[in-house]
């Protein structure tokens, strides 16, 4: 990807990304299901999702299992026709930054 960044001259600063699908998790293991993708406003091109999903899917568990989120355990997390359907286990203290920052 470097090389590429290089070639075309692309900034190397962050992007933000819009993607549109189904997000599942079971047992702490996320899947997502990409139906549109977006890096800021250009629209990535579909045979490039599967590099992509491994990307995201590992960023949203790395964010459920660190930064103060302890004991949160997801047995199934599910979305369908706008509700949420949670199982699983919530710590009962979530540490923020504002939380942190309280209590200095």
């Amino acid at each position: 990807m470097s090389k590429g960044m290089d070639k075309y001259k692309v900034p190397r600063i962050s992007f933000p990304a819009y993607i549109k699908g189904n997000l599942s998790i079971e047992d702490n293991r996320v899947n997502i299901d990409l139906s549109e993708l977006y890096i800021g406003k250009i629209s990535v091109a579909k045979e490039l999702y599967g590099q992509a999903k491994s990307a995201f899917e590992d960023f949203v568990y790395k964010r459920l299992t660190s930064g103060g989120y302890g004991s949160l355990y997801v047995k199934s997390l599910s979305f369908s026709n706008g509700k949420m359907s949670f199982s699983g286990n919530i710590p009962k203290i979530i540490t923020t930054a504002k939380t942190v920052l309280n209590n200095q």
